[in-house]
């Protein structure tokens, strides 16, 4: 699905969704910079996230319908990670040494996405994951006893932002995030 040259590739008109996933022979659509995530949403369109800060939505056909830019401080680094939930709202996030954004876009029907809201952290998120409308996050402290920790925010689709539930300090050094199915 994703190469270092910055394809992304869409399907022959014969394959489904779940055959993408399998690596099943795909035709090229060009997006630019190095491609970091890949998710699909339940309606099979496919997204992608760019290391020049963009999020490209494919269709299952792969025709391009829409392009996202993360807007961020020019030290911050894009987390190569990108989440989609059930309604469609894209998830994705920056970080630098000592502070983090993560960023939820929802649907729009005039503009594609809008910014829904920026949750901001003092600390440096190295990946993230979504699960029962709570993001799962690690990251790293510039400062203290603890150097990583595994974060949780909860109350996704509030208007002000998530909440932060937990901080557990796990060992260092973490590189990612995954949660099973029971959370």
């Amino acid at each position: 699905i994703t190469s270092t040259q910055g394809t992304a590739f869409a399907p022959n008109e014969d394959v489904s969704p779940t055959d993408v996933i399998r690596g099943v022979d795909w035709a090229k659509s060009p997006v630019e910079g190095t491609l970091f995530s890949v998710v699909t949403d339940i309606h099979g369109n496919i997204y992608t996230l760019s290391s020049d800060r963009m999020i490209y939505k494919h269709s299952p056909d792969g025709e391009l319908l829409n392009t996202l830019s993360i807007v961020g401080y020019v030290s911050e680094e894009v987390v190569r990670r990108i989440q989609v939930d059930a309604l469609g709202n894209i998830y994705a996030a920056t970080s630098r040494e000592d502070a983090s954004t993560i960023y939820r876009f929802e649907p729009d029907e005039d503009i594609g996405y809008s910014t829904r809201y920026r949750y901001k952290s003092t600390d440096k998120i190295i990946d993230f994951s979504l699960k029962f409308n709570q993001i799962y996050h690690v990251s790293e402290k510039s400062s203290g006893a603890y150097k990583s920790y595994l974060g949780i925010l909860y109350n996704l689709d509030s208007d002000v932002g998530p909440y932060s539930i937990i901080e557990k300090p796990v060992p260092s050094p973490v590189n990612g995030v995954a949660v099973g199915e029971n959370g």
